[in-house]
């Protein structure tokens, strides 16, 4: 910690800047050294202007920012570049800086820094990667309020909640001679406990679906030979995609696309024709539409009126979000009620669009407070809720105190590591080796 280090903060091609970003000791001393200047100041942030030097020789004509410890985003001294956008002038400047003993920066190790120097919680680190990688406004404002803090105050919250029920359960074992008076405090206990789990519970189910809102959802259309499947995709996707045919079996392999529906990133993926064949390629193809099913958030299970629309099993067991269609709505005289019908080679899709984000919940999901949607973050929540649920069935068997304090004491933990206010090194570098070099 604190050894200096730089990165390359912009994308490494020809532009009109570039930024060169440094953190650690020296870095100030070091950049005036370049510059030929020497201040010294009580302020937090400081704009410089001047050459840059190396070795007797100017490289470029630079824009210094200088931001003084502990004011900074890492709570390092920083110092960043605004250069021209050539490669040859970056890589001279970073060159120029190696030599004097500074490092390059691992994948968000001025993050990390930045995370460890207590600047920012594990929640808002997170939110920084999916603020940089959102591609859709939707992604974009779930990351902007956890960047913001909002899902730190309302954990932070409950675990404060939770420390202030842990401290006076242990008061109950430490003076059990008092049971009258204690038997009271843990009933009572008892209910903020079962409190706290149904809103961690809650956290779960908005953060798996706002996952999706920030990830993307992916769909697997599925059916039979022949269905309209490869018309679908073209029709939800508004391009001409995959081949349509009248020939059953055309569609050998998984063709993949993503678009933009409502403010939602969709990938759609349109699948071999479901029947028995002795067509090798043709199994192989049936195989991969079968091994979609374990990637995918949500399956659209495509059939005629005039063919059997059975759903094969093997869909019904995956457990995933269904919608079952019927296409070629326009050749249908008798409609069943409650049905739901397209026309995809026409494109008369839009029941089916109003389907998927009534079975997904996506609106509601993007009306409530952001807390928790990151895989990590989510597997921690999921574990909460089973320690608690832990500690509530001891309450419930009337077992010793001291063995109902065990998991509540596992799920005050897992909030810290939630928080980062625990340190967990394997939960750490996973969330950190997602980021670019430079943030």
């Amino acid at each position: 910690m604190n050894a200096p280090i730089i990165a390359l903060a912009t994308p490494p091609i020809k532009s009109a800047l570039a930024i060169i970003r440094l953190s650690g000791r020296d870095v100030i001393s070091l950049t005036q050294e370049f510059l030929g200047i020497s201040f010294k100041t009580e302020a937090k942030t400081m704009i410089k202007h001047g050459f840059f030097s190396f070795n007797h020789q100017k490289l470029d004509e630079v824009v210094v920012l200088f931001y003084f410890a502990p004011y900074s985003f890492t709570g390092e001294d920083v110092v960043e570049l605004i250069t021209h956008g050539s490669m040859i002038i970056v890589h001279e400047i970073i060159n120029a800086y190696l030599s004097k003993g500074v490092t390059l920066a691992k994948r968000g190790e001025f993050s990390l820094r930045a995370f460890l120097n207590h600047k920012i919680d594990l929640l808002q680190a997170e939110a920084i990667n999916d603020l940089i990688n959102a591609t859709t406004p939707s992604s974009k404002r779930l990351a902007l309020e956890s960047l913001e803090g909002i899902p730190s105050q309302q954990l932070v919250t409950l675990k404060d909640e939770l420390e202030t029920t842990l401290a006076r359960l242990e008061v109950a074992i430490d003076f059990s001679e008092y049971r009258h008076l204690t038997e009271v405090n843990i009933q009572e206990q008892k209910a903020v406990i079962l409190r706290i789990r149904e809103q961690f519970k809650k956290i779960y189910q908005v953060g798996q679906k706002q996952k999706l809102i920030k990830d993307g959802v992916k769909v697997a259309i599925l059916g039979r030979p022949n269905a309209g499947k490869s018309s679908l995709l073209n029709a939800l996707l508004n391009k001409d995609r995959a081949i349509v045919s009248s020939v059953p079996g055309t569609t050998r392999d998984t063709i993949e696309d993503s678009v933009i529906i409502n403010g939602i990133k969709y990938t759609f993926i349109d699948t071999a024709g479901l029947r028995d064949s002795s067509d090798f390629i043709e199994k192989e193809g049936v195989k991969r539409t079968y091994k979609t099913l374990k990637e995918v958030d949500l399956i659209i299970y495509l059939y005629e009126q005039t063919a059997d629309h059975e759903v094969p099993l093997t869909i019904k067991q995956s457990k995933k979000p269904l919608i079952v269609v019927v296409n070629k709505a326009d050749l249908v005289r008798d409609k069943i009620k409650d049905t739901l019908y397209v026309t995809a080679i026409k494109k008369h899709i839009k029941p089916l669009i109003n389907k998927m984000e009534e079975v997904l919940s996506l609106d509601v999901s993007l009306n409530e407070n952001t807390v928790v949607n990151s895989f990590e973050g989510l597997s921690i929540v999921r574990r909460i809720i089973m320690v608690l649920g832990k500690t509530i069935t001891s309450f419930n068997k009337q077992l010793p105190l001291e063995i109902a304090l065990i998991p509540l004491q596992e799920a005050y933990a897992l909030m810290l590591e939630l928080l980062g206010q625990r340190f967990n090194r394997d939960l750490t570098e996973a969330v950190f080796s997602r980021f670019c070099v430079g943030k």
